[in-house]
């Protein structure tokens, strides 16, 4: 996580690799080409949700764009200086009708000009589920988790199942992650030192996955070995050995060491700097094969993860945006540089599950080509991505409400309810799960609220986000930095030490686990939206 909030992300360019003229004194002709997003008829199909979607062409200027229908807008990027390739913003109103519709684009270029059709489908009629209990004086308790009793593994045929079979999963967060004055140390942020006690308090209470940050910082020797420090590498070990003992999954990987490009994975300037990216890289293998290699005869309850939130200190909104895709294919080479870095340890490694993370962890940055996934013998790569969406309630709880039945004045700036979740949540699933690439969400919120009302909307929201990735076949991990009180960045859900629950908790780790792990039939998205959503 974080340190700086509220952050915003959105989608930029997609690379692709075009040709064009060696004479520079002839000028470019017009172009104007589908490049992706669409079908072999130029069809996008949309939800009946309000959103925005994108597709991609190629074009020698910055094409006009018209509709012919109120419900539906669209703009146009300027083509990249790299590749020519520009981003079409395709913007729907939500589709009140249960009958589906159509709208065209008209994208013009020059001389040139090509239509595009937006398919729009109807809104579902809804039954709900009769409840099958005789309490008629409500709903809260007719649904809860599926606490499993099965042995800890990351495991499946499918990118669905490799997921479900995550369960709930918790972050050991602020802990060994924790740094000042660029050392890092398990108590440096005011958390306990972690014991067994902790852990299995988790599993009792009905999660399955323990995502353990670690920040390497002050714990890295010189190059060329760059040779871990043994005790630190060693209390990560012992951790992992506490989250296996308890019976959880465990997921380890490199965090706060590529914070804003302020340390040693510098985006920034390995973006810049052909050199600076060379040696980073080779740092990035010989400290992956140590971790790697002290963790190699662990089974398959442990996943590694390649990084956290890399970025350049723009949150998505910096020099990335205009390098031409430079960041990105920096981070791409990253990320196979830890797969080849762990594979080649051997031992478990050769065929753990391990995670690697999209620009900033962002989800529009996964999905808009922007991210290429490593290739993996093994075939056991996932995507991780994060969600704290809107910010001002899943990040910084500035506002109260969130929801459909959440008065819009008390949301903050940005509005992003039910339709948006399901709108970012289909993005992971037709881009990666469909195509049998698990997916999981490493860190998510919201943090504790300070009155009812608050408590009440974080308890839908942890129930509502929790359950539409799970219908998306995305797992869903929370951060719990020990953080006590209704501030700002209050995650705290249980004391690191002991497992004492804080912030009176006890309904919000309800909501998120029956969100996450409840299989029973009748308990569908569309029953937690009519009877799980406060009304005040």
């Amino acid at each position: 996580m974080k340190n700086i909030l509220g952050r915003l992300f959105f989608s930029t360019a997609i690379l692709f690799l075009v040709s064009c003229s060696s004479d520079d004194d002839k000028q470019p002709s017009a172009k104007l080409e589908i490049a992706s997003g669409l079908d072999s008829g130029n069809n996008m199909e949309v939800d009946y949700s309000s959103g925005t979607s994108s597709f991609s062409v190629v074009a020698s200027s910055t094409p006009q764009v018209n509709s012919d229908a109120a419900w539906l807008t669209a703009t146009a990027t300027q083509p990249s200086s790299l590749n020519n390739v520009s981003r079409i913003n395709v913007t729907v109103e939500a589709n009140s009708g249960e009958m589906a519709r159509s709208g065209h684009l008209t994208l013009t270029v020059s001389s040139l000009s090509l239509t595009v059709t937006v398919n729009q489908k109807g809104t579902p009629k809804q039954e709900e589920p009769v409840p099958d209990d005789d309490d008629d004086n409500g709903d809260e308790e007719e649904f809860g988790p599926s606490i499993s009793t099965k042995p800890a593994s990351i495991s499946g045929s499918t990118a669905r199942e490799v997921a479900l079979s995550m369960g709930m999963g918790w972050n050991l967060g602020n802990q060994m992650d924790a740094f000042n004055n660029g050392v890092s140390s398990e108590t440096a942020w005011g958390n306990k030192v972690a014991n067994q006690q902790l852990f299995n308090v988790l599993k009792e209470q009905g999660f399955s996955t323990v995502r353990i940050p670690v920040t390497w910082l002050g714990h890295i020797g010189t190059a060329p070995q760059y040779k871990i420090d043994e005790a630190w590498l060693g209390r990560v070990v012992e951790i992992v050995g506490m989250v296996e003992n308890a019976g959880l999954n465990a997921i380890v990987n490199i965090h706060h060491d590529g914070a804003d490009s302020n340390y040693w994975l510098d985006i920034k300037n390995c973006a810049l700097n052909e050199s600076k990216q060379e040696s980073t890289v080779a740092e990035i293998k010989a400290v992956w094969s140590q971790i790697a290699e002290a963790l190699k005869d662990k089974g398959d309850f442990l996943m590694l993860e390649a990084f956290n939130e890399i970025h350049d200190g723009g949150w998505g909104w910096g020099s990335n945006r205009n390098d031409g895709g430079k960041q990105y294919a920096c981070l791409n080479e990253w990320n196979q540089a830890f797969v080849d870095a762990v594979r080649l340890v051997g031992g478990n490694n050769a065929t753990r599950w391990l995670g690697v993370p999209s620009y900033v962890t962002n989800i529009d940055f996964a999905t808009d080509g922007s991210m290429v996934l490593p290739s993996d013998d093994a075939g056991k790569v996932m995507v991780a991505v994060h969600f704290y969406e809107p910010n001002d309630f899943g990040l910084n709880s500035k506002v109260t409400d969130w929801g459909h039945t959440g008065d819009n004045s008390k949301k903050g700036g940005w509005i992003a309810d039910e339709d948006y979740v399901r709108s970012q949540f289909r993005k992971l699933t037709d881009k990666w799960v469909e195509n049998n690439v698990p997916v999981y969400i490493g860190e998510m919120g919201p943090p504790n609220q300070g009155t009812p009302r608050g408590k009440a909307f974080r308890n839908y929201y942890l129930e509502y986000v929790t359950k539409a990735a799970r219908e998306a076949g995305v797992a869903t991990i929370y951060w719990d930095n020990g953080a006590v009180g209704s501030r700002e960045n209050a995650f705290g859900l249980f004391s690191h030490d002991n497992g004492t629950i804080l912030n009176n908790s006890q309904d919000a780790i309800r909501a998120m686990l029956t969100g996450a792990t409840c299989d029973d039939e009748d308990y569908t998205l569309e029953w937690v939206y009519a009877h799980r959503a406060p009304v005040f």
